[in-house]
């Protein structure tokens, strides 16, 4: 444990800052302060919030969006919900604005989805109720120029046939009185054709100069970061003549169009990066005046070329140079470590104080769920986690689900569940549960998406005629019962009215392995070693679950009346630091 003293600043940034399902960072510095706000998709609550001292430790402090006035998910989409949240800071009027997008459904070309912006006038909130901006399209971003007032950016989507697709970046001023937008919006960017796909806009200004900052080429392999500049805000805006700013392509000035919708291209995955993807940049100043861009990256698991691990958030340093910015290291592609702040900066000027322990953003370890309120690293299936459902006081020290409907379902799931952040790690949790119906089961998941997840659930087997313990699974949506591997469960004894039972798994790169024991004894090993590599955006690209990320955690379904309840006594995260460093 380190003194509630600053303590010394480390040298290196080492990427991904934040690892496992952190896609689309905005990053920005107020005081001494960083923060970083990432897409959340269909998980709640919405908005995951980062901060740090030096941009090298980083602590996941609280997600934004916790009502459902701010939040509604019940029914979206698979890969639906929040896109690119953008984070930002308006010094003359002392507020703090967060833009976002909810989807709700992707249907052939139509996008269906509501962009709103929220306010505060501390990060920590409480954050305003939402005001709808507009439903053009996604990725809303606010810019607050110096002359007081604000504008916001987004990709106008275009779902008719013969134009070019995925639209156009449109400008249109905000006004803080209307707390929406006045005027038309207007076109100012459409886009390098060799790239495609343009998206992720983000404004800034700089010695005179409004800089566009956009994300290209889909965000799979052909990823990346380009500039363009104008002097008056409505453009015209010219292209940098160095594009792009960032990419993970070995050639990465293309000579040729691409109008490929495929978004994971992997005919442009770099052998020689460890990091893949990168692209969707955001800008952030240190105080002595240093540049650093955030931006999402993933790093796949070789040779199958699938990133369990998802999309994730790394930092690149920037120089300037002839006005237009530039990697530090000469090359647009992303590095694994990068120089830190060459000053630490002054103390915070804000009330946050550096947490008295050591810095881990994965939040690892054991939670024995004495906390009055669950863990930020805890998100709910589009559900608000309300205490009808989801419980820490109904009995002290557990975590109490009452069952309610699968995992497929688009409502009323009740699954709690945290961030996969490692290649290597052990997740386990120690179950309390009696099952009488077939229909009531509890366990360990983990997955990618509501279509593609590892269940290792007790449950009642009407073919044993006892309660038993058994892994189901689900590939895109194919679900399969390992039978074959079930264990029965022995009767109560006359002292018992519950099972004691512990559930783990192990995954390690590219294959998982489940365990259980009954009453705290050693541990066995249940079914055959699994495919963890199904737990990516690749193996799902087929419009069930392609954006998201991979998490793990705790169920319950009661398929029959729900209001069957299971006590869950803690939940470890342990990453298994030797293999995954």
């Amino acid at each position: 444990m380190r003194s509630s003293k600053q303590s010394a600043r480390p040298a290196t940034i080492h990427n991904p800052i934040l690892p496992g399902f952190n896609a689309d960072p905005s990053i920005v510095r107020v005081g001494s302060w960083y923060y970083i706000a990432t897409s959340t998709f269909e998980w709640f609550p919405g908005v995951a919030l980062y901060r740090s001292p030096d941009l090298v430790r980083w602590e996941l402090w609280r997600n934004v969006l916790t009502r459902t006035s701010q939040l509604e998910l019940r029914g979206v989409g698979a890969s639906c919900g929040v896109w690119a949240p953008h984070l930002s800071y308006h010094e003359r009027r002392g507020q703090w604005f967060l833009a976002y997008t909810i989807v709700t459904g992707l249907s052939s070309s139509f996008f269906d989805l509501k962009n709103f912006v929220v306010t505060a006038a501390d990060p920590a909130g409480p954050w305003s109720e939402p005001s709808l901006l507009n439903a053009s399209g996604f990725d809303p971003a606010l810019f607050h120029d110096d002359d007081g007032r604000s504008w916001l950016v987004n990709l106008a989507w275009e779902f008719r046939d013969g134009y070019r697709h995925p639209g156009t970046i449109v400008l249109q001023q905000y006004d803080y009185d209307a707390q929406g937008l006045v005027g038309e919006a207007v076109t100012i960017y459409s886009g390098d054709p060799k790239f495609g796909c343009v998206e992720g806009p983000q404004l800034y200004k700089r010695d005179g100069y409004y800089y566009l900052v956009t994300a290209e080429g889909g965000t799979g392999y052909g990823h990346a970061v380009l500039v363009s500049r104008a002097q008056q805000i409505g453009g015209p805006y010219y292209s940098a003549p160095g594009n792009p700013l960032l990419t993970s392509r070995a050639q990465p000035h293309p000579t040729e169009d691409d109008p490929s919708p495929d978004f994971l291209k992997p005919r442009f995955f770099n052998p020689a990066l460890d990091l893949q993807k990168a692209g969707h940049g955001s800008l952030v100043e240190t105080p002595a005046g240093e540049t650093y861009l955030a931006h999402l990256c993933a790093r796949p698991l070789r040779p199958q070329l699938r990133c369990t691990l998802n999309r994730e958030t790394a930092l690149q340093q920037v120089v300037w140079r002839d006005r237009w910015p530039h990697l530090a290291h000469g090359s647009p592609n992303p590095q694994p470590t990068v120089p830190a702040p060459a000053a630490p900066g002054a103390q915070s000027a804000t009330p946050h104080t550096v947490p008295d322990r050591s810095w881990d953003v994965s939040g690892a370890g054991r939670d024995d769920f004495d906390a009055a309120q669950l863990s930020p690293h805890f998100y709910s299936l589009r559900a608000p986690i309300e205490p009808d459902w989801c419980s820490l006081k109904r009995q002290r020290g557990y975590l109490s689900l009452r069952g309610r409907n699968s995992i497929y379902s688009v409502t009323d799931t009740s699954l709690i569940a945290r961030r996969v952040q490692h290649f290597a790690f052990r997740a386990a949790t120690r179950m309390v549960w009696s099952p009488g119906d077939y229909r009531w089961m509890a366990g360990l998941v983990v997955m990618n998406s509501p279509a593609t997840w590892y269940y290792l659930r007790c449950y009642f087997s009407d073919s044993l005629q006892s309660a038993a313990v058994a892994i189901m699974t689900s590939c895109r949506g194919d679900k399969t019962e390992l039978a074959g591997s079930r264990v029965a469960l022995p009767p109560l004894r006359a002292d018992q009215t519950t099972y004691e039972i512990d559930l783990a798994l192990e995954l390690s790169y590219d294959t998982l392995q489940f365990r259980w024991a009954l009453d705290r004894q050693d541990e066995q090993t249940i079914g055959p070693q699994l495919d963890a590599t199904v737990l990516s955006d690749e193996y799902n690209n087929d419009g069930q679950g392609a954006f998201s990320g991979t998490f793990v955690g705790v169920c319950a379904q009661d398929l029959d009346r729900h209001r069957r309840w299971v006590q869950f006594d803690w939940f470890d995260y342990l990453p298994d630091q030797e293999i995954d460093s």
